[in-house]
């Protein structure tokens, strides 16, 4: 079996505070996430990071 060669996409889906902007949660999660769990010699300049974050955080259990 081959070993595979690079990574072409990567997704995530996250919820957020309120308070914290699309721009800083696509920056953290590239850095605390994306960075810190994918090899390096995976990734490409062509490598596509997709990120879902258009919810905030919401306990479920104490917003019904």
């Amino acid at each position: 079996m081959e070993k595979p060669s690079r990574i072409d996409a990567v997704v995530c889906s996250t919820q957020h505070d309120p308070d914290v902007t699309q721009e800083q949660i696509h920056e953290d999660i590239k850095k605390y996430v994306f960075d810190e769990i994918i090899p390096a010699d995976m990734v490409d300049d062509n490598t596509k990071y997709f990120h879902q974050s258009n919810r905030p955080f919401c306990n479920w259990w104490t917003s019904r």
